[in-house]
């Protein structure tokens, strides 16, 4: 058993980055513009060139001097690399709270992955679904899996039952965990969990704002 973490080196910040690439290059084709460069890429994005060519290089798609890349092309090159080509039935574990609210979000289609039904220790209190996806106990976790061939799992539930709820999730033979708890969880080593990092993230926006002298104190009555 190992503690698995994601280490965010120079390929995970490319990786992360795609996405915003991704995004805007579907719009561009949306209005009919057939070529793109990672010149006006870097303008659009505020990013410096070479950093694009870098990233759009792990792709293995190449452009053509002077002319570009063929946007069909290069949003194919990096939906494959990203996994995002073909749809991706996922599992939502904990509905209750924030989970109730990304089961119903919508957008995870354009990464390639449909949210087909939720769990919860309490699914009476979801007796319609939530957005037409069925939500049931966690007991049935295992034989909807394997009957589905699900892979991957969001985990949302609450911290104190994040490990164990983690470990029938392996047992059911999930092999990737999207995970929005705080405890670091000690799952075998073939297992893939990415931390969500909400809290880590709202760490770098506190910080951001004290640098810029935005943090207010009770005593300058932000109080409601």
């Amino acid at each position: 058993m190992a503690i698995v973490t994601a280490k965010a080196g120079p390929k995970l910040q490319s990786v992360q980055r795609l996405p915003a690439y991704l995004g805007i290059l579907r719009g561009m084709l949306a209005e009919g513009r057939e070529f793109v460069s990672t010149s006006h890429l870097a303008e659009v994005l505020k990013l410096p060139a070479i950093v694009i060519r870098k990233d759009l290089q792990m792709t293995g798609i190449t452009g053509t001097p002077r002319v570009g890349f063929d946007l069909r092309f290069l949003v194919a090159a990096i939906e494959q690399f990203l996994g995002w080509n073909n749809t991706k039935d996922v599992f939502l574990v904990g509905v209750r709270g924030f989970g109730e609210a990304l089961l119903a979000f919508d957008g995870f289609g354009t990464a390639g992955m449909d949210v087909v039904a939720g769990f919860d220790r309490q699914p009476e209190l979801f007796p319609g679904g939530v957005r037409g996806k069925p939500v049931f106990p966690i007991a049935r976790l295992g034989e909807l899996a394997r009957r589905m061939h699900i892979a991957i799992a969001i985990l949302t539930v609450p911290d104190t039952d994040a490990q164990e709820t983690a470990d029938v999730l392996v047992t059911a033979g999930i092999r990737a965990i999207w995970d929005f708890t705080t405890p670091r969880l000690c799952l075998p080593d073939d297992v893939i969990v990415q931390k969500a990092g909400l809290i880590s993230e709202l760490a770098v926006l506190s910080k951001r704002l004290r640098e810029r002298g935005l943090t207010a104190t009770a005593e300058e009555g932000n109080s409601i």
